[in-house]
């Protein structure tokens, strides 16, 4: 089941641990404190946390969002709560638009396909 919350803080994350929530996370897993939570799921947007990914990369970039994304469907198929909130993901792909725009169109369309996002 796929719940749309606007904004998520950390207390959230803390004290909803039945739900797993989706958070932007780097090829260099660093500074963000909510993926040392369990009952988070980083999905792959950009290098690090200040380098976004290009669309000279984006074969890579696609296998490693695709990665990540079989990790959300296998909690969706065992009927877990995935929180999906623009505050975590979205604004990345936002910016995304500008850095790699193909890329940013394929994370939008495989979001949409796995959670029915319309955004």
């Amino acid at each position: 089941m796929i719940l749309f919350q606007s904004i998520v803080k950390p207390l959230d994350v803390q004290t909803n641990k039945e739900a797993s929530y989706l958070v932007s996370a780097s090829d260099k897993p660093t500074g963000n404190p909510l993926l040392n939570y369990e009952n988070v799921v980083g999905v792959r947007m950009k290098r690090a946390a200040d380098s976004f990914w290009l669309d000279s990369t984006y074969e890579d970039n696609i296998r490693k969002f695709d990665e990540d994304i079989k990790e959300v469907k296998k909690l969706l198929e065992r009927k877990q709560i995935v929180i999906f909130s623009p505050s975590l993901l979205g604004e990345e792909l936002n910016v995304m638009e500008t850095s790699a725009p193909k890329t940013a169109r394929y994370l939008r369309d495989k979001l949409r396909k796995t959670l029915s996002v319309n955004r």
